[in-house]
């Protein structure tokens, strides 16, 4: 499953290629992985919809679009962005995509089609499952190696499952969080709860070096 680095260089890619750019055509060829709207809303409110940047919260990539919509798209295990070329050959199972004035289609293909994509407007957003069960991202400035120390408290047990629960941190996935705990350094399973059997960690994710990250981007052009 994609992680905050590989996000992280899909988000800079889209920022860098397509922000700005308006989707000439949208078009929805496996309605599974849309679960809002339905497939024609989809398509008509992202036709001539203008890319105004991309963020990410958690493990969720942010689309934000210039008449007031996001599109939230969580890539599960195997979902994956590609932009390429009109006339490139479409990656199997191709779910949805968006042909942008400038010449770049992007598209989100998905061997299992277990990813999701929720089109919404900003006050939307709490209608996503879970939504608003998601603690701080863990690269939010404001999460303060305190603030840290201090929501940990809430998850006795082993720490690496506070680390992947993404109402604790949103972000973390299992590799991340053996790297975290790797880089700490603590043991594979000490408890969560700060001085339960071990110290605290001082220091929380975003300020750790998280081992040698694959820079994972939109596949297609990036040169």
């Amino acid at each position: 499953m994609p992680e905050i680095p590989e996000l992280e260089a899909m988000r800079a890619n889209l920022n860098r290629r397509v922000a700005g750019h308006a989707a000439a055509r949208a078009q929805v060829r496996i309605p599974l992985v849309i679960r809002r709207p339905p497939k024609d809303d989809f398509e008509r409110i992202l036709t001539s919809n203008r890319l105004l940047t991309t963020d990410r919260r958690g493990k969720y990539l942010l689309l934000r679009f210039a008449f007031g919509h996001l599109l939230a798209v969580h890539l599960m295990l195997t979902g994956r962005l590609q932009l390429g070329d009109p006339g490139s050959k479409m990656p199997k199972r191709t779910a949805w995509l968006l042909a942008f004035a400038d010449g770049y289609e992007l598209r989100y293909f998905d061997e299992k089609l277990d990813g999701k994509a929720y089109l919404v407007a900003e006050a939307e957003l709490p209608l996503i499952p879970r939504w608003l069960e998601m603690g701080p991202d863990v690269l939010d400035p404001a999460l303060t190696a305190d603030l840290f120390n201090q929501r940990l408290r809430r998850y006795p047990g082993q720490i690496k499952r506070a680390l992947v629960n993404e109402a604790f941190v949103a972000g973390i996935g299992n590799a991340y969080a053996d790297e975290i705990l790797f880089e700490i350094p603590l043991p594979p399973q000490p408890p969560a709860r700060p001085g339960a059997g071990t110290r605290p960690p001082h220091r929380h994710p975003h300020r750790l070096r998280l081992g040698r990250p694959h820079r994972r981007r939109p596949h297609g052009r990036h040169h």
